[in-house]
């Protein structure tokens, strides 16, 4: 099953070219925080989270690019 949704928060940070950014999401239970640099800029609660699954990294009309992506449990 999948699901999709969006958050109410909106993000006021910038996205420079040729700058890189190290991104981090955690998911603790329903918790999930998003951190560029070390700084947190999101916090969400999902009240219905799911166990498990494979995280998705998207972009639209942009020519940003993910490497170097790393998957850990906790």
């Amino acid at each position: 099953a999948t699901r999709s949704g969006t958050f109410s928060t909106s993000f006021a940070g910038h996205c420079r070219q040729g700058i890189t950014y190290h991104l981090a999401v955690a998911k603790r239970s329903g918790d999930i925080t998003f951190s560029v640099d070390g700084r947190e800029v999101l916090k969400a609660t999902d009240p219905t989270p799911l166990a498990g699954g494979i995280p998705g990294l998207r972009t639209y009309r942009t020519r940003l690019w993910w490497d170097n992506i790393k998957q850990r449990a906790r």
